[in-house]
């Protein structure tokens, strides 16, 4: 077992059994939602859909779990909810770009875990400032679960997860090829992004969907542990 996931393990652990046995309520888990979907059309209504999209995921794993309610609460943190008006209203400037960048920071900072948009982006490659977050949330041993989302914001459906088989084909590639026009190779380890993505994550997921159900397993494994460990009640009653 790493020093990253003993790490994160009892941090979370330790938030659930202070909640519970502090205010005799359920945790609250905040979570940071990287992605690139601040470049979209009307970005901070794209955000409230996908806070809305996660919690039916979530409401449809407990569901499936069989479970009266979610054991904990969530709390959705996009990076929009700065309220830093980077609108086209608004002149960009340096002093802009520092505070959104120190404000992204503070959120992943009070999160727990983070939810990952990791589709390529304006290439092959991931958003370079979601990959940078990705690397600080591993930095400071806190889990990623990361989804790669196969239709890319432009629109045209491009449902390959391979890096290799993704870079030969927005290049224009031979199939046999290893190396890009400028001979410079590429990387072939079978995996969705650069290794040092694919393997500072929890795991990555084609879909929104299986990364919320990953997340969830994550947080209520968790917090079943910290209760069963200092005998505390089940929140379920259907167990």
């Amino acid at each position: 077992m790493s020093v990253k996931f003993n790490i994160s393990s009892v941090f979370i652990s330790l938030l659930a059994i202070f909640s519970y046995y502090a205010y005799g309520d359920k945790p609250k888990y905040s979570v940071y939602l990287a992605g690139p979907d601040v470049f979209l059309q009307n970005p901070i209504n794209v955000g409230e859909e996908l806070k809305n999209k996660i919690i039916a995921f979530s409401n449809q794993w407990v569901k499936d779990k069989k479970y009266d309610e979610l054991p904990f609460d969530l709390d959705l943190k996009y990076p929009m909810d700065s309220n830093i008006d980077s609108s086209n209203n608004s002149v960009p400037n340096k002093k802009m770009a520092a505070d959104i960048y120190n404000a992204n920071i503070k959120m992943m900072d009070a999160s727990h875990i983070m939810l990952a948009n990791t589709t390529n982006f304006r290439g092959p490659e991931m958003d370079t400032g979601t990959a940078f977050e990705v690397g600080y949330m591993s930095g400071i041993k806190k889990p990623v679960f990361a989804y790669f989302n196969t239709q890319p914001f432009w629109g045209k459906s491009f449902d390959i997860s391979n890096y290799l088989d993704r870079v030969k084909q927005m290049m224009k590639l031979n199939k046999e090829s290893v190396k890009d026009k400028y001979s410079v190779s590429i990387e072939n380890f079978g995996t969705v992004h650069n290794i040092m993505i694919d393997c500072s994550v929890k795991n990555i997921t084609t879909e929104l969907r299986d990364a919320v159900n990953s997340a969830l397993d994550y947080l209520d494994g968790e917090y079943q542990k910290s209760i069963s460990s200092h005998s505390g009640p089940t929140p379920y009653a259907n167990l």
